[in-house]
């Protein structure tokens, strides 16, 4: 039983882990030089009529991975979290009584939980990064008339940026590196005044 879950877990983080080089790739294809105002993609999709479509199509994409990845965002970050204050507390408060590979252990825990949470959230909050871009350089491309303009900047206006978030409320952004690193020092250093 231990056996599949670990095998599908594995296979669920590839599978993310595709979806995530796919969604960069596309993203990165609308990016706009805003100097030049020269889009850094296909010419196919410098056209006025492909460019809503091809992001309607990564809106899909994005939010068929969403509907997958929203419901595992906050527990994974609540054990993980949990699980980097427990080990902090653990080794600050009985470093002279846990044996040197205890010690060691409950250390690398420590270090490769936050290294995993600080990737995870860096990446995500690069994806979010990455789509006001998008959307950024989309409406300041001179797309030919003005009433394409117009119509650029009407479709923009209906767009959100790519991102990743649990509901409407919690959405993963740069910033969401540093919140996690301020919970994390926070977290250790109640666990040690309320113990």
């Amino acid at each position: 039983m231990a056996e599949e879950i670990s095998f599908v877990l594995n296979q669920f983080i590839l599978f993310l882990e595709e979806v995530e080089v796919y969604a960069n790739k596309l993203l990165s294809e609308f990016v706009c030089d805003s100097a030049s105002w020269t889009q850094l993609t296909t010419r196919n999709f410098r056209q006025f009529d492909n460019v809503r479509l091809v992001y309607r199509k990564l809106q899909v994409l994005h939010v068929l991975a969403q509907n997958v990845v929203s419901s595992l965002i906050r527990p994974i970050i609540t054990v993980t979290t949990n699980q980097i204050i427990f080990c902090n507390y653990s080794i600050i408060r009985y470093v002279s009584n846990i044996s040197v590979p205890i010690l060691i252990i409950l250390s690398s825990w420590s270090v490769v939980g936050t290294a995993a949470v600080l990737f995870g959230l860096s990446s995500t909050g690069e994806t979010h990064s990455l789509g006001k871009k998008i959307l950024r350089s989309m409406k300041n491309k001179k797309w030919g008339s003005k009433r394409n303009n117009k119509e650029i900047r009407k479709f923009v206006r209906s767009c959100k940026p790519i991102s990743f978030n649990c509901g409407r409320s919690f959405v993963l952004r740069k910033i969401s590196v540093l919140k996690a690193l301020k919970a994390i020092v926070r977290g250790t250093f109640r666990a040690l005044l309320t113990a």
